[in-house]
């Protein structure tokens, strides 16, 4: 898909929702020599929900089982797209063609491009829907869909 476009895995687990917690992570990691390439990190009540993509999966994954985590190691979808409007619902305009549930999705931008990870409940037909399209243009097709109006009244 695009100029760039790769599989990966990712690392799951959660965390007690506590100052220093995720800096206690980001040491341990850090003195393992594992870099974190992407994270997400949510609120679950008094936990936290932690995903991460490292340059090693299986070494992170040591290493957080070592610390006491109990991990998932999930494989993802990385998209790096233009950053412009509309680039985001071509991917979900294509998944929900062919019905295919995003799981989750986390996205970042630099510049002008975005980072767009994710997972879904069909990875190898998301991967075969998404992959031949380019992302180098900012044409957006146009969908049936109603205007939403930001302006207040």
């Amino acid at each position: 898909m695009g100029e760039k476009y790769n599989k990966d895995s990712q690392i799951s687990f959660m965390c007690k929702n506590n100052p220093g917690e995720l800096q206690s992570v980001c040491n341990t990691l850090n003195e393992a020599s594992i870099n974190i390439r992407a994270i997400s990190m949510t609120d679950a009540s008094d936990h936290a929900v932690i995903r991460m993509i490292t340059n090693d999966a299986m070494k992170t994954r040591i290493v957080l089982d070592h610390m006491g985590f109990n991990t998932i190691l999930s494989p993802v979808l990385i998209f790096e797209v233009s950053d412009y409007p509309g680039a985001l619902m071509q991917i979900t305009d294509k998944l929900s063609e062919v019905s295919i549930n995003i799981q989750y999705l986390y996205a970042t931008t630099s510049k002008y491009r975005s980072r767009v990870v994710l997972k879904t409940d069909n990875m190898d037909l998301a991967e075969k829907v998404l992959k031949p399209m380019r992302w180098g243009s900012k044409k957006v097709t146009k969908t049936k869909r109603p205007r939403v109006s930001l302006k207040q009244s």
